[in-house]
């Protein structure tokens, strides 16, 4: 069995950088000193109570007598993620409350454990009850030392897949009562390493996110709406969204939330955001897909999805992570946890659009029964 949990480590390394997670305990947050004591915590918080001071996503747009119209357009390309994972630890301050509910998983939580859930899991909420089940995944099959989103990172830093953010419609004030926003895939136009001190950098936007017949031929193929209130910008209806993980595979969020702080250097003219923060729901089904994949360590030619016996051993771990559900108004209605609550901290640099491509798309597992959570 060991060998079993060696070579899906092994796999899981291409995407997360883990180490065999047997006798190991599980990851705690940041600053705590045992899971036993941040347990006790949450629960003297209330873990089966609503948040008296829940980190819930800003939901109040300002007046449009502050602010209201415009026709700005800025465009930022990601240039790294965070899980909130450092040392093998989950920051508690990352991300929001999205369930409305300061628990320990396993202890009156949102949903229903999963029955693959380990009877010893404590899965607690962070501070004022924000949700990153993703990043305490992670973090429990991560090495200590290299925090699992290198992987993503090392493929953005080579210009091989990307997002970018484009916003519009926004006055260029502190107060705007409704934006438009948008995420694309993408990669860097120029076919190398981006260059992210330059606003004028292009990228090429996946063809899958753009809306076909459109005036614009950007037209994103899914547009959301949010605001901007003293700075900060909030969006809170973007229903699904994708986000390059490793390889082809992608972390498909639903129920997606986007907060930063947006800022004009005076001196260039240029615009930044700061603190920038994407949540949502990661369904089952789609982290199994996700995960499915990833290419097998011991033949390189492989996805994991072609193996019967890595799939059963990675489909137990990600099963046993649900913490929320996909539906936000099943939440607290005792439903068995269907997704995985993800939080994902966002650096983002100027930059600029380009053309619509074409990318390859890898179609080894479509058809392969991966499985699914009993």
């Amino acid at each position: 069995m060991r060998k079993l949990v060696a070579a899906l480590c092994a796999a899981l390394a291409v995407w997360t950088g883990c180490t065999i997670w047997n006798d190991a305990e599980l990851p705690q947050a940041i600053g705590s000193s045992s899971s036993s004591s941040s347990s006790s915590s949450s629960s003297s918080s209330g873990s089966s109570s609503e948040c008296p001071n829940a980190a819930t996503v800003p939901v109040n747009a300002p007046s449009p007598d502050l602010g209201t119209g415009g026709e700005l357009q800025i465009v930022f390309a990601l240039k790294e993620i965070s899980l909130g994972i450092e040392g093998g630890a989950v920051d508690p301050t990352l991300g929001y409350d999205l369930d409305g509910v300061c628990s320990c998983q396993l202890n009156e939580g949102s949903c229903t454990p999963r029955k693959e859930a380990p009877s010893d899991a404590g899965m607690c909420d962070g501070v004022d009850g924000r949700d990153n089940g993703t990043g305490t995944l992670m973090a429990e099959l991560a090495n200590a030392v290299k925090d699992p989103s290198f992987y993503a990172n090392e493929a953005l830093a080579k210009g091989e897949r990307g997002i970018i953010a484009r916003i519009e419609r926004y006055n260029g004030t502190a107060n705007d009562d409704e934006v438009r926003f948008a995420l694309y895939r993408a990669r860097s136009a120029s076919g190398g390493a981006p260059a992210w001190t330059d606003p004028d950098d292009k990228w090429d936007i996946d063809r899958a996110d753009v809306k076909q017949g459109g005036i614009d031929p950007l037209e994103p193929s899914e547009i959301s709406t949010g605001f901007v209130r003293d700075w900060k910008l909030v969006i809170s209806d973007l229903a699904t969204t994708r986000i390059p993980f490793n390889s082809d595979a992608d972390l498909r969020l639903r129920q997606v939330r986007f907060t930063g702080t947006l800022a004009r250097d005076a001196a260039t003219g240029r615009w930044t955001v700061s603190d920038a923060v994407a949540v949502g729901r990661w369904p089952l089904e789609d982290a199994l897909e996700t995960v499915a994949r990833v290419q097998n360590p011991t033949d390189a030619s492989k996805r994991l999805c072609e193996s019967d016996t890595l799939m059963a051993l990675v489909r137990a771990k990600i099963c046993g992570a649900a913490d929320i559900m996909v539906d936000p108004t099943q939440d607290r209605d005792g439903r068995v946890c269907n997704a995985v609550s993800t939080a994902i901290g966002l650096t983002m640099v100027p930059a600029a659009l380009g053309q619509p491509f074409e990318p390859e798309r890898d179609e080894t597992c479509i058809g392969k029964d991966i499985g699914a959570c009993e």
